[in-house]
């Protein structure tokens, strides 16, 4: 078996046909679609159903709501395939790109990466008409990519940004893994974190290889459902967010240099907490309350760490106000700018 394509799916019946649909097209035969139901309430499984009785390369597996990094988690526990992708279920791919991309994928390759772009109900996919190639980085990028996956603003890591390459090294998805890396080291989502959770995996592989190839081909298109999980308020999304932060630090190499990137990775999901959880519009929490979860937060040994060693100059222009009066515990101010933000539709950039 060449690739397994691994997607779990909750809740997104809405979605899901698109995605199956798009994923049929492929034409190579030595594949399988590993479809893995995250205990949804809806009739996502159904659909997947209907379409194994004409599509012998899916099959479709069950667990209780666990979350995505445990349904992840057990499609590579599933997999056959000498090479894992990861699809999401509200998400739509390029059959034809992903068909090249798997007769390129070589035995010098452990890790392959398409192009991708972002679309909405109101944008539109565009096909652009460009001559195709791959190009490859080494162990010194890879270095750079693995700070950046870190610390998204790390100046080295400009060259490898969504608006220079059309990749995205955060995400696991648009992406081939070598099946035999991933179990030989132990290579796991972690279970527990909701956000963020695809960079530790992201990290731990590129630390592995030494070698990354990537094509310019858009064949991954990534759905911005302002409904999902990144984007809908829930109460502890705001410790959520800090989690990463904490497994980072267990994670990341001891140098200097990573250090500060989980500095300035602690100052910027400081203020994604505050965004998400403890300034949200739909927090109904009183005032009060609202104030003291966030300055205890705040006042975490890690949390206090980073803005101590960090610098809140480094992080993105427009967040430097807001980041200013998190690091002098100043919540009435963060209080007013997030939610006037969110009242008018302003994008708060963090």
């Amino acid at each position: 078996m060449k690739v397994s394509f691994i997607i779990p799916f909750y809740n997104s019946k809405e979605y899901l046909e698109g995605c199956i649909r798009s994923l049929m097209r492929i034409k190579n035969s030595d594949i399988e679609f590993l479809f893995i139901d995250d205990g949804s309430e809806d009739k996502g499984k159904e659909i997947i159903q209907k379409y194994q009785k004409i599509e012998k390369r899916m099959n479709v597996y069950s667990q209780n709501n666990q979350g995505v990094s445990a349904a992840r988690n057990f499609g590579i526990q599933k997999a056959k395939g000498e090479w894992i992708s990861f699809i999401d279920s509200d998400d739509t791919i390029e059959a034809e790109a992903y068909d090249m991309a798997i007769d390129s994928l070589r035995d010098d390759m452990d890790l392959f990466i398409m192009g991708f772009d972002i679309v909405s109900e109101n944008k539109q996919i565009q096909k652009k008409k460009e001559e195709i190639s791959i190009y490859s980085y080494d162990k010194s990028d890879l270095q750079k990519i693995r700070y950046g996956i870190i610390d998204r603003d790390f100046k080295l890591y400009k060259p490898y940004r969504y608006r220079e390459t059309h990749i995205d090294f955060a995400g696991p998805c648009g992406k081939f893994y070598r099946h035999r890396i991933i179990e030989k080291y132990k290579i796991f989502f972690p279970v527990g974190i909701t956000i963020g959770e695809d960079r530790i995996f992201n990290y731990k592989y590129c630390g592995l290889i030494s070698k990354c190839f990537y094509s310019n081909n858009i064949a991954y298109h990534y759905f911005q459902n302002e409904e999902s999980a990144m984007h809908q308020f829930k109460e502890g999304k705001g410790r959520d967010v800090i989690c990463l932060v904490n497994e980072f630090q267990k994670t990341i190499e001891d140098d200097l240099i990573s250090k500060k990137c989980l500095w300035q990775l602690g100052i910027r999901y400081y203020l994604v907490s505050l965004k998400m959880e403890f300034c949200n519009l739909n927090n109904q929490k009183c005032y009060r309350v609202r104030r003291k979860e966030a300055l205890d937060v705040r006042k975490m040994d890690l949390v206090n760490q980073c803005f101590h060693y960090g610098s809140i100059w480094k992080i993105r222009i427009e967040a430097i106000p807001l980041a200013l009066f998190a690091k002098y515990k100043m919540f009435f101010i963060c209080d007013m700018m997030l939610k006037l933000k969110e009242f008018f539709h302003i994008t708060a950039s963090i």
